[in-house]
């Protein structure tokens, strides 16, 4: 046993060696002792067995490390633990729940006797500059991950099948609501790391697909809405995260959307990365962010680098379509907001009517920043795209503040290039007249 430490002239209990490295070392061994990637969890045994390390230690970390838990819905996850101590609890900020849900992989027969077998065991060994002693060692390899694999998939079904997502996000909603921490924003994302980049370079190599598949979010939603119903916990803001083109939200339906029936509505965003392919294990270039998103008193939408144009038959072929929003493009398309915000948009001419729905009755405020608005024709022949254009916002009869900057035609050149903010009915048809009188000439 160690010896009585003193402490402040007194003598104590010995403080253990561990504790007196500095935060960032202690956050980088629980990051390690994490579960995401390890088969058998450590931080929950450390924490369980030692309770005086835990009480210690939470303080010390829980700005560091419990601001931001990422919760694998799928599993247990040692993160949600954070919740379960009332420290950790109060500095939680963000929640992040992952769709992602592992699938088992069939063991291939990578050994098997015959021409076609040892002909592609020749070809992986010429193509890797392997001996036949190296393949049949990375491939003994190969066919323990794909075990431990299976493995975690098995205890990932059973604790599905358990009803353990909803038991773990209802233990953190009450622990967070025991704290008064009434300021935590949800956010549901998929994870393209479903193996991790060793294992998945191993199983290219013998020709195993290791590109992770498409997770289901509405399940992820249905499990957040029924732990809010039960905790009756205050949701201040929800954002979900996908990719353009790969992973839409359009799993996700009308009656999914419960955030709309709750007493207080939060913010409701959309997240998009630029990642381009299922297989991309990884991560990508830019950051995401907010491309879609509905203010908490649900009268205010903003858009950002969103596509209407048209292609080159005149067909739509809009970045904001039913194909990559499912069921927020009706719902944004339904709903009518008091507020608009649209920046860095390409757009053809009739985008905010038939593109976006939006009526005048309701519509106050707009603000367009940023607009190109690519030329477009009918049966008739090319239209007057600016003309049009301007035309729709002279029809807005109640909108009392217009806010234009950066607007161009790509034909013709700038409509409104410094930005301009008309207030009042007379006012705003004023400065659209002077714009349309400079547009004209485009068209003679």
């Amino acid at each position: 046993m160690s010896a009585p430490s003193v402490v402040n002239g007194q003598t104590g209990n010995p403080t253990p060696p561990i504790l007196t490295l500095p935060v960032e070392i202690l956050s980088m061994i629980f990051q390690e002792c994490d579960d995401d990637w390890q088969i058998v969890p450590d931080l929950p045994n450390i924490r369980g067995t030692c309770k005086d390390f835990d009480s210690i230690v939470a303080p010390m970390l829980a700005a560091e490390w419990s601001g931001c838990l990422q919760i694998y819905l799928s599993r247990p996850s040692v993160k949600g633990l954070g919740t379960m101590s009332l420290i950790f609890a109060s500095q939680v900020k963000t929640i992040r729940l992952c769709t992602l849900r592992c699938n088992s992989i069939l063991k291939p027969d990578l050994f098997s006797r015959g021409r076609e077998h040892d002909n592609r065991r020749q070809e992986i060994r010429r193509i890797e500059g392997w001996s036949a002693n190296t393949y049949k060692s990375r491939g003994k390899k190969l066919l323990e991950d794909i075990d431990c694999h299976n493995g975690r998939v098995a205890k990932q079904n059973q604790h599905l099948l358990a009803g353990g997502p909803l038991a773990d996000l209802l233990q953190a909603l009450q622990s967070l609501k025991a704290c008064n921490n009434a300021d935590v924003s949800f956010e549901v994302f998929d994870s393209p790391n479903q193996y991790r980049f060793g294992a998945a370079e191993r199983m290219a190599i013998f020709g195993i697909d290791a590109s992770h598949q498409t997770h289901d979010a509405s399940s992820i939603v249905k499990v957040l809405a029924h732990a809010i119903s039960l905790s009756k916990y205050p949701v201040k803001a929800i954002s979900l995260e996908t990719s353009y083109g790969t992973r839409p939200p359009n799993n996700i339906q009308l009656e999914d959307m419960f955030w709309n029936k709750l007493p207080s509505v939060p913010e409701v965003s959309i997240k998009m990365q630029n990642r381009t392919s299922e297989a991309d294990l990884d991560e990508p270039s830019n950051p995401d962010f907010k491309v879609i998103s509905i203010s908490s008193e649900g009268n205010h939408l903003t858009m950002v680098d969103q596509s209407f144009r048209l292609d080159y038959n005149g067909n739509p072929d809009p970045l904001f379509s039913r194909s990559n929003y499912g069921a927020f493009y009706d719902f944004i398309r339904g709903k009518q907001f008091q507020k608009v915000t649209l920046n860095n948009i390409d757009a053809h001419h009739d985008f905010i009517g038939s593109g976006l729905n939006l009526h005048s009755k309701n519509l106050v405020s707009l603000e367009i920043g940023g607009l190109s608005l690519t030329k477009s024709f009918n049966e008739s022949g090319w239209l007057g795209t600016a003309l049009i254009f301007l035309g729709h916002l002279k029809s807005m009869s109640t909108l009392q503040s217009l806010t234009l900057s950066e607007i161009e035609d790509d034909d013709h050149g700038d409509i409104q290039e410094d930005e301009v903010t008309w207030n009042g009915q007379e006012e705003i048809q004023m400065g659209l007249d002077v714009l349309i009188r400079k547009v004209k000439i485009w068209y003679i």
